[in-house]
């Protein structure tokens, strides 16, 4: 009672790491989730957690520029730009997060992730649409050739290029 209150013992080198590889898959799957459901200010947590934005997962090499122009994330797809996400970085089918977005008919993703190739801020693509679905986006996938994130399954006007299909899905499951 009334002594020195006790400072905690540093870390070692192991446990430091340790502490730093679990901020870091934190970091991640807060990343995933705000592009599944386009949140932008939880991707810029995320970022702001340590997420780096040339991350890209083992398995199909999605970036998350890839995810979020799968899932039609347009919000999320700005705040990635912004944060210097590269346009031109590819998933192990060899696709950018445009050849991602045009694979699964994302037609405003396309749109703005072009403007962002153009060097534009792509201020005005989706915009309406976004402020006009308001809370339903939870429910709705951002177009209607999205793949369904809730089924994980796609709708029946949507073709199938194999690659963009794999990866939406992959996508969706690891969700």
């Amino acid at each position: 009672m009334g002594g020195k209150p006790k400072s905690a013992k540093p870390l070692t080198a192991k446990e430091q790491e340790k502490k730093e590889q679990e901020a870091r898959k934190k970091a991640i799957e807060a990343m995933w989730k705000a592009c599944k459901n386009d949140r932008a200010k939880d991707a810029q947590k995320a970022l702001s957690s340590g997420f780096p934005v040339t991350y890209a997962d083992d398995e199909w090499g999605h970036t998350a520029l890839h995810r979020a122009a799968a899932f039609g994330s347009l919000s999320v797809m700005r705040v990635l730009f912004a944060a210097g996400a590269p346009l031109d970085l590819k998933n192990n089918a060899k696709e950018t997060p445009l050849d991602t977005a045009r694979g699964l008919k994302n037609e405003l993703a396309a749109k703005l992730l072009e403007a962002f190739a153009e060097g534009k801020t792509g201020d005005g693509i989706g915009q309406e649409e976004e402020e006009e679905e308001g809370s339903d986006t939870d429910d709705a996938p951002a177009c209607s050739d999205a793949p369904s994130t809730a089924s994980m399954s796609l709708p029946s006007n949507c073709s199938e290029p194999p690659t963009a299909i794999m990866a939406a899905t992959t996508i969706a499951a690891t969700q």
